[in-house]
């Protein structure tokens, strides 16, 4: 293996390791999956969590369900193990099938591949996957079988590819309304010249396309463009019943507006869930240095990748094709987003946003520019590749302040479960949730008072 290569892949595997230490150090999460996880106890087989929630009119998300299940099954009682060995497994593959689509034969390479890989971990969308779990991040998984599927589109073309490609359409899907990326990430490549999946398998891909959407939007959920969740608009975040109230049921120009922020966010990393928090705190005078980061470093990148984009003369070729693959997964994203803005639907976008800016600064660094110009890219390098680097070390203080976030929640129970009429009436589910509850407690965790002050202000965190 070729020294260049080999150091980028000790490089991710140190960040990938990282990562995984962090989600270690976080006890299982309670909002969103204590409900999951006594639901598995109640259970009685992986069959009857896949076809319990179907029918409901909320989500379509049965394999989760079923995956939750699987897990508790086979953890033997340590379920913190079962589903954080499922949670890391998941990263460990994302960070893998990124590394993989990277052509590195020269320090140049090398070079473009490591300020891709702290775009990649460094984004704001990448927090979303590993943040959180439910106890299973579905987003993550999505973006994995979306990954997987690029793959398989660059393969020997064959049957199996063919089969490989449906199934990992059909496990999105079954995952999360957005596993219908894996569909658009296919076709892209296709139309970029990628012909590992054939055009029979587009078309069973679509046939299966064309069958979810009748299923999920027409028979199972006929309600779904309801909108209950908060999201941003402008400088303000409003709740389900304020965005019915001012906008109206269905599409409008609340919608518009998510769908064109959503694109924004990965572009520039601004709006955040729909808010401008950048501009708002701007207005305020009150700018930390992280927001300055944020902007400033997603703003060159997306520069230089215009750049590199309008310079190239050749519009087909592994560039073309990573550029076209990005566009198609950015729109269906942010399409996915009418309803409302979440910086976690875009996470599969931010991979291949990471994935455009390799090329694009690869291009740059083999291109021979005149002294001025190459002294200009060189700044911009160093000043986005400086902020992004900040950006993937502050993964570390996110996973840290929402590890004391979480303990803090489960020392509540079982006094707010019962506040909020959701404690179980079966004795066996409440030694569930205790013995969750004190597994959690038992867990050391830095408390962020012995945190230094200026690691809030420069790591990204929380904006609402």
């Amino acid at each position: 293996m070729p020294a260049p290569r080999l150091t980028v892949y000790a490089c991710a595997a140190v960040l990938a390791a990282a990562v995984s230490y962090g989600l270690l150090r976080m006890p299982l999460q309670l909002h969103d999956a204590v409900e999951e996880i006594m639901a598995a106890d109640r259970s009685p087989g992986v069959w009857a969590s896949f076809t319990s929630t179907i029918g409901e009119t909320a989500y379509f998300r049965p394999l989760r369900i079923a995956e939750t299940k699987l897990l508790f099954d086979l953890s033997g009682g340590h379920y913190f193990a079962a589903y954080k060995t499922f949670h890391i497994a998941l990263l460990v593959a994302a960070f893998a099938l990124f590394v993989a689509l990277l052509p590195i034969e020269t320090w140049t390479d090398a070079a473009a591949a490591l300020f891709a890989l702290t775009v990649f971990a460094g984004l704001h969308t990448f927090l979303g996957l590993v943040r959180e779990a439910f106890p299973i991040n579905h987003f993550l998984q999505v973006a994995v079988l979306v990954l997987v599927a690029v793959h398989l589109s660059r393969a020997r073309p064959r049957t199996a590819v063919d089969v490989a490609a449906n199934i990992a359409f059909v496990l999105a899907c079954l995952t999360l309304e957005s596993g219908v990326l894996v569909w658009v990430a296919a076709v892209a490549s296709r139309l970029a010249g990628r012909r590992g999946i054939s055009d029979r398998g587009l078309v069973a891909m679509t046939a299966l396309l064309a069958a979810y959407g009748v299923v999920r939007f027409m028979v199972l959920a006929p309600h779904v463009q309801a909108m209950a969740n908060a999201s941003g608009y402008f400088f303000e975040r409003l709740e389900g019943p304020e965005i019915r109230a001012r906008f109206g049921a269905g599409l409008s120009r609340f919608s518009v507006y998510n769908v064109l922020a959503s694109i924004a966010t990965v572009l520039f990393s601004e709006p955040r869930g729909g808010v401008f928090v950048f501009f708002r705190a701007l207005s305020l005078a009150a700018v930390p240095p992280r927001m300055w980061i944020n902007i400033v470093s997603s703003t060159l990148t997306t520069l230089l990748i215009g750049v590199a984009v309008s310079r190239r003369t050749e519009r087909r070729g592994p560039f073309g094709s990573a550029v076209l693959i990005f566009a198609a997964v950015l729109v269906a994203s942010a399409a996915a987003s009418f309803a409302y803005a979440k910086d976690e639907i875009m996470s599969a976008a931010g991979v291949f946003y990471a994935l455009v800016a390799f090329w694009a600064v690869r291009e740059l660094l083999a291109r021979n520019l005149h002294r001025a110009a190459a002294a200009l890219v060189s700044v911009l390098l160093l000043v986005a590749g400086s902020g992004w680097a900040i950006r993937t070390i502050g993964v570390a203080h996110v996973l840290r302040t929402q590890a004391f976030t979480v303990r803090n929640d489960w020392a509540e129970i079982p006094e707010a479960m019962e506040k909020r009429g959701t404690w179980p009436t079966e004795p066996s589910t409440q030694q569930l949730v205790l013995r969750l509850r004190d597994g959690a407690l038992r867990m050391p965790v830095v408390n962020p008072w012995f945190i230094p002050r200026w690691a809030d202000r420069v790591f990204d965190g929380d904006y609402f």
